[in-house]
């Protein structure tokens, strides 16, 4: 098989990436928005994600560019339930911490995966004009990862606010 197609964002390069190349614990984006916005999660296996959601009562609609970032943020939310990701508990759940479980396909919405690279050198990270796709900083062994991501979604994660 060919290489995934190695897209150019901002000066630096992105490679995208096959979902048959991750592993548990895969910190992964995909881009929404015409590339306004990364939406980041955790593969966790057999196909599921572990990612952010606006929890219940925290919903948007004041009309700023805030509410389009975070609208366009999520996954796409269609009329036809998703037959793999799709059951009440999954619901309730996201509705209550900010925390979802979902398909990778519904994690993706129609876009490109990509993973977030770690442990990067500082020419490469400073080549980077957009953030959000790269660190210095080491990674955590996968199932610590894994781990982590069930925990939050089990136990949720507080509000969260740009200006507290």
């Amino acid at each position: 098989d060919p290489p995934p197609p190695v897209r150019l964002h901002g000066s630096a390069v992105q490679q995208r990436i096959g979902k048959e190349s991750l592993k548990a614990g895969d910190h992964i984006y995909s881009w929404r928005a015409a590339w306004v916005y990364a939406h980041h999660g955790i593969y966790v296996g057999d196909d599921k994600v572990i990612h952010f959601t606006r929890g219940r009562d925290q919903e948007v609609g004041t009309g700023t560019v805030i509410d389009f970032l975070l609208v366009s943020s999520g996954p796409n939310r269609s009329t036809t339930p998703c037959l793999v990701c799709s059951s009440e508990e999954a619901t309730t759940a996201a509705e209550t911490n900010g925390v979802t479980s979902s398909c990778l396909s519904c994690f993706l919405a129609g876009g490109a995966l990509y993973r977030f690279e770690y442990d990067v050198n500082p020419a490469l990270f400073l080549a980077k004009v957009r953030g959000g796709t790269c660190t210095l900083a080491a990674t955590d062994p996968g199932e610590v990862v894994v781990r982590r991501a069930k925990y939050l979604l089990t136990n949720g994660f507080r509000c969260y606010s740009l200006f507290k």
